[in-house]
């Protein structure tokens, strides 16, 4: 199983307000969704937004997983269009949350029960369940508190990460990694893959995780 991080972010590090990357980056971000088997959204990224985890020029890629992670259940439905058009997505939350969210969603989404450690929602066992479905890669996209998560728990492969040439540092901006009430993460090594720059003075960095 191939896991990536893809966001975009101010030189600050910072991924909100959205959306941070130009027309360009937002290609990009459509191709790498063609180009893997499943996406997982942070609860808190559908909250703020509205994504459909679309393919390029704007197409739903019926034979991609889709999939939304909540330790606590608070995921929205009214005016998602996610649960409107498309596959069927999946909801991964805390086992005592499934009952309750299963009544909610009805058949817009397929609920499933994981346990959690101390960064939240079991990745591993997500990874798992989604490897069983069939997908060999992943696409973490977003958000800040997802991340962590994921690099906390050793499941990152890549970092796929788009630098704007811009600063967002208002306090309540979201930051590429928030830890929020997480334990600290210690140093993660990173190797150096490749670096593009395009016409909008973005940056393209791609590296790779160290599993040591």
């Amino acid at each position: 199983m191939k896991v990536a991080i893809i966001a975009a972010c101010s030189l600050d590090g910072k991924i909100t307000p959205g959306p941070i990357g130009s027309k360009e980056d937002r290609r990009f971000l459509e191709e790498m969704r063609l180009e893997t088997d499943a996406g997982i959204l942070g609860a808190g990224t559908l909250r703020k937004d509205d994504p459909q985890m679309l393919g390029p020029n704007g197409c739903i890629l019926e034979n991609r997983i889709r999939a939304i992670i909540s330790l606590t259940g608070n995921i929205p439905l009214s005016d998602k269009r996610l649960f409107e058009n498309g596959p069927v997505p999946i909801i991964y939350t805390a086992g005592k949350m499934s009952a309750s969210l299963e009544t909610t969603f009805d058949e817009k989404a397929e609920i499933v029960g994981l346990p959690a450690n101390q960064y939240g929602l079991c990745i591993q066992s997500v990874l798992k369940d989604l490897e069983n479905r069939g997908a060999s890669s992943v696409l973490i996209e977003g958000g800040g508190g997802l991340n962590y998560s994921c690099l906390a728990q050793g499941v990152v492969d890549e970092m796929l990460v788009t630098v704007s040439p811009s600063v967002n540092g208002g306090k309540d901006n979201i930051n590429l990694l928030e830890r929020n009430k997480m334990p600290e993460l210690p140093q993660i090594k990173l190797d150096f893959v490749s670096c593009i720059q395009n016409k909008s003075g973005e940056v393209f960095l791609r590296y790779s995780v160290r599993k040591d």
